[in-house]
């Protein structure tokens, strides 16, 4: 049911918050990763996959959901097909084109442990960009939903957990640093540029703000987008 919000009154010091919370939706599972395509939300769950209409934001519907292998903690979407990256089980793709049943129809065992990825159209075909924990980046190119298969890869100092795509290069969050590669030739992606911050390193918002824990660093710049660059630890939470 959805919550009732009631406006502060005159004499009330508290603030709306900026986003307040209008409804929820219940899954199968532990929703860890969602993503937003056509109106709709695929939300990776734990469980598997699960798709809800946003037709009405206020009120989601939950319209149909597929199990995983294993524990599915990222997803990726591009046209009628969802990626997922489900742990041990490493890449799994899903056809979405019929949202109230999502099939898998393709597989492909990564040797690390599938924390996050990216889904994108290239010149060459359908590229997975898989985060693969101790396994570092897996280039992956899916351009044949039913036979994913790997064409290249990164070793990364610590575990690849985060991943995120800017025109022309991507970004890593392998716990101990942040890394940017290019794979214009998805045999061998290159390392571009890394920062060390101190603290376990995750990426919100791509190439545009870098979390560490327990501190808040700036915001990188634009023009530097590029390279990774330290901008000094904030104020702590």
């Amino acid at each position: 049911m959805s919550p009732t919000l009631r406006p502060a009154s005159k004499s009330s010091t508290s603030k709306t918050p900026p986003h307040p919370l209008v409804d929820t939706l219940e899954t199968g599972g532990t929703p860890v990763g969602v993503a937003v395509s056509e109106g709709r939300l695929f939300i990776a769950d734990g469980a598997g996959l699960s798709i809800a209409s946003l037709g009405d934001p206020a009120h989601p519907v939950l319209l149909g959901a597929v199990q995983t292998p294993d524990f599915a903690a990222g997803v990726a979407v591009h046209d009628t097909y969802a990626y997922v990256a489900d742990s041990i089980s490493g890449l799994q793709v899903v056809d979405i084109a019929d949202p109230t049943a999502p099939a898998i129809v393709g597989s492909l065992d990564s040797p690390g442990v599938a924390y996050d990825l990216t889904a994108f159209m290239t010149a060459s075909g359908m590229r997975v960009q898989l985060a693969d924990g101790p396994g570092g980046l897996r280039i992956i190119d899916a351009s044949n939903p039913a036979l994913p298969v790997e064409t290249g890869h990164l070793e990364t100092p610590g575990d690849a957990r985060d991943i995120d795509q800017a025109p022309g290069q991507g970004y890593i969050a392998d716990t101990l640093s942040l890394i940017a590669f290019t794979a214009p030739d998805p045999t061998s992606p290159a390392m571009s540029g890394l920062i060390d911050p101190p603290g376990y390193v995750r990426i919100a918002g791509g190439c545009w703000r870098l979390r560490v824990s327990g501190i808040r660093p700036g915001r990188l710049p634009h023009r530097r987008c590029e390279q990774p660059v330290e901008t000094g630890p904030g104020r702590r939470r």
